[in-house]
């Protein structure tokens, strides 16, 4: 699911190459993955070994056409309702004040930027997050655990589920991922 040699460096790629699989998204570092887009951006994070391993999947896009989208899965674990889709057009000021957002966040610097745990860290649930952009400047990839996730990357993930409006979010403390 990642650029040639990216899993490989990145603390939790090999990992959450499985969950990414499960979505059956497209590769969003391919240049094939941008024709009819301007800009894309998806978030991707699992429940790790936390009794509640809900998966979720929400990807924001800006078409060539200038319009922007929000679509997203999350995937129940251990629920009969299995499954919850969504995808709704964004409008303007919604796009703008998500972008502002990914603007300050000052993540995708360098290829993978993974934050990785100290060795007084300790991460009780290995709940995992990649957030990944595509756009005019290429590709970019940051992943972390729930635990070592600075809160820049927290503010753009909370952005995009935000605008992605799950149902299921409601049972999720507010500012936190699940």
């Amino acid at each position: 699911m990642y650029p040639p040699g990216v899993a490989e460096q990145s603390e939790y790629g090999g990992y959450m190459r499985g969950t990414l699989g499960m979505f059956g998204s497209q590769l969003l570092w391919s240049e094939e993955a941008m024709a009819g887009y301007a800009r894309r951006y998806r978030a991707t994070f699992d429940g790790g070994s936390y009794i509640r391993s809900d998966k979720v999947q929400v990807a924001v896009d800006e078409m060539a056409d200038g319009s922007a989208w929000v679509s997203g899965t999350v995937l129940r674990a251990e629920r009969e309702d299995g499954t919850e889709e969504v995808r709704r057009e964004l409008s303007a000021d919604e796009y703008a004040t998500f972008l502002a957002r990914v603007e300050e966040s000052s993540l995708w610097k360098r290829l993978p930027e993974s934050w990785r745990r100290g060795e007084n860290t300790f991460c009780a649930h290995g709940r995992h997050v990649v957030l990944e952009k595509h756009d005019a400047a290429g590709y970019g990839m940051s992943d972390a655990e729930h635990c070592t996730a600075p809160a820049n990357m927290v503010r753009v993930l909370d952005a995009m589920l935000d605008l992605a409006r799950f149902e299921s979010r409601r049972q999720w403390r507010p500012g936190m991922w699940w």
